[in-house]
Formats: structure tokens, sequence, C-alpha cells
């Protein structure tokens, strides 16, 4: 997302200006950014929480539902087979939940039927309530 860990909020302000600081759900340090895209993927919005002391720490991503299949695709393209996975069904990504598990200790988090990636840092335990909280899109019941 263009963003490392550890960065502080006033290096990703830097980065991304037309962006708009904001408090997390659980009151930690925000940076939303609206309309996005990477590759071929559009994403909603992209949030940046940061961790005081270690800096950004996790980043929320709610992508285009039409998007599921771009974003998953460069998740698999980048890291390899999900460490962890499970769906519907596995051919079609708006079903996939996966995971990445990291040798550093992050995390990469996809979950078609919320239209979410979320990318953890080591640090970032702490900020993994708000996930929920920001969804957008809720699915329907199966």
């Amino acid at each position: 997302m263009g963003v490392n860990f550890g960065e502080s909020l006033y290096d990703v302000e830097q980065a991304f200006p037309a962006g708009v600081p904001e408090t997390s759900p659980y009151g930690a340090a925000a940076y939303k950014l609206e309309k996005v895209s990477s590759g071929t993927a559009d994403y909603q919005d992209v949030i940046f929480e940061f961790v005081e002391n270690s800096g950004m720490q996790m980043v929320i991503a709610h992508f285009a539902p039409s998007s599921s299949t771009a974003v998953y695709q460069q998740l698999q393209n980048s890291f390899g087979p999900p460490s962890s996975s499970g769906g519907l069904n596995p051919l079609d990504a708006s079903t996939v939940e996966a995971s990445w598990q990291m040798a550093n200790g992050s995390a990469v988090v996809f979950s078609g039927p919320y239209h979410r990636l979320t990318l953890i840092g080591r640090n970032g335990g702490t900020l993994k309530p708000d996930i929920r909280l920001r969804d957008t899109d809720i699915p329907l019941a199966q």
C-alpha cells in the first residue's frame, strides 16, 4: 500500500496529503484514504492505524466487490498459497477467507465476503478489534 510498518503518522500524511487523519473506533491514531487503486484492484478506502511508539501497524483496505479476484490473485502472486483458507467456493474469491503468516510476525488477511484486506504488523495486535468495527459491507447470510 506504499507505507511500511513502523512509519509515523506524519510520514503517511506527507506521502498521501489527500487523506484525512482520524481516530479509530478503539482510540488509535489513524489516517484514511478514499478511492485508491493498486494494480488492477480498486479500494473504496484504505485506513492506516498507528500504535504509539511502534508507528503504523495495521492497514485495513475495503475493495470494490468487483475487485475480489484481482486482490486475491495479487496476494497469491506476492505471497504464494495462503497459510490458511476457507470459503464456500475456493474458485470464487468473493467467498474466500484466507490469511498469510509472515516470518517477521506480520500477517495478511483477505476476506472476500467482507471485501476487506488487512495487513497487521508484528506490533499491531492491540489494533485487531478495529477490523470488524470498520467493515463497510456485511455479507448476506448464506
